[in-house]
């Protein structure tokens, strides 16, 4: 009996009358009212079932159970009510705020069956929802190892582009960042559908014709059309395709928490893709915020504070820009490129490949090695 059943009632006889009834089939907690129920579920939880009478002082049943869809969509919920309840008990069902409602006087049997119907369907939910992340995850696993293979101009913005989207995420306390940070990770996926020498033009130098830029974007539509191919991501490919909005709906002015995902994980997106566009263009840290603060490349002014809060990155962000630009396979290594605690990278006189390339991305991306050694 480790699914455990939340029941509250405000009449202790009935909640002993549950316990002594139900003891050697059930898993049964009590609590007296809708603020202890609460309190006990954020305490003992999670639980597979809730069970609240309707009439009680302060938080009526329906309130209660309504909080705790809220916070816990999986948790299945019963309402008891009185005859006179028993309409809004019909309409909460329809709703679906409810899985079930019973009546009062509700028999022993009854209310036994009710409980094993109501594990039962927590536990198709869970399955359910089990099975989806672990296609989701297996999905995501696939595509990013998709981007892995693209060209090294792409791999290097999209790990820029994570990296600042954590942190503006991590500056902005966002509770569940998971979705953003996947946004981040498939973001450029649709350059697998967009001309080589196009994605190269752009990811090297920040800017191209009027006609480049546009065929680069698209990349941002192909992306959303093969995420919304795998079940869960719907979310993800919106804020993919709507990277590159040009008026985009603005998070100001709204509590975070009640702001869309999808606007919010959009919006994350343009600003990183914006801001590396700039520096890759040669342009400074600073110079880059201001362009980005006005006019038809005006990004939200939440994020722009959150991102001007970041100072400590300007000197890494410069560095590293010219690090990224300037590298290329094929070139030689001038010195010994080694990590900080003194594992050698790439040696002296080696020629740079895509793979040492990468790893040489990557460790100056995580601050393992620095621009001690140089290369021509």
């Amino acid at each position: 009996m480790t699914e455990k059943i939340l029941c509250v009632d405000d009449e202790l006889a009935i909640l002993a009358g549950f316990q002594r009834q139900f003891r050697n089939q059930f898993s049964i907690v009590s609590a007296v009212n809708g603020q202890q129920a609460l309190d006990t579920f954020a305490e003992r939880g999670p639980f597979a079932v809730v069970m609240s009478d309707y009439n009680m002082p302060g938080m009526n049943g329906l309130h209660f159970l309504r909080r705790v869809r809220e916070q816990s969509p999986d948790t299945v919920r019963i309402i008891l009510t009185g005859k006179a309840d028993a309409e809004a008990g019909l309409a909460a069902v329809n709703e679906g705020i409810l899985f079930r409602f019973l009546t009062k006087p509700c028999s022993p049997d009854l209310l036994a069956a009710t409980f094993r119907a109501a594990l039962a369907q927590y536990r198709l939910i869970v399955s359910d929802r089990t099975c989806t992340e672990r296609i989701v995850e297996a999905s995501t696993g696939l595509l990013a190892d998709i981007q892995k293979y693209m060209q090294p101009e792409v791999i290097a913005r999209v790990s820029r582009v994570e990296t600042l989207v954590r942190e503006l995420l991590s500056l902005l306390q966002i509770a569940e960042p998971s979705r953003f940070e996947l946004a981040a990770k498939l973001s450029h996926l649709g350059c697998i559908g967009v001309p080589a020498s196009v994605v190269t033009t752009i990811l090297t130098a920040g800017e191209g014709s009027e006609d480049e830029k546009l065929a680069f974007q698209k990349h941002a539509k192909i992306g959303s059309q093969i995420l919304r191919n795998t079940p869960g991501l719907d979310s993800v490919a919106t804020m993919i395709e709507r990277q590159f909005d040009i008026k985009p709906d603005f998070i100001s002015d709204q509590p975070l928490k009640e702001i869309n995902p999808v606007i919010m994980g959009s919006q994350l997106l343009r600003l990183a893709n914006t801001l590396d566009s700039h520096l890759l263009a040669g342009k400074t840290y600073s110079d880059a915020i201001n362009r980005m603060s006005f006019g038809d490349q005006k990004n939200d002014p939440v994020l722009i504070e959150a991102l001007k809060t970041a100072t400590k990155r300007e000197a890494t962000i410069q560095r590293r820009t010219i690090f990224l630009n300037s590298m290329r396979t094929g070139m030689l290594a001038q010195d010994d490129f080694l990590t900080h605690s003194g594992l050698l990278i790439v040696a002296k006189g080696a020629t740079i490949s895509n793979k040492t390339l990468l790893e040489l991305q990557h460790n100056f991306e995580t601050g393992n090695i620095d621009l001690a050694a140089s290369f021509r």
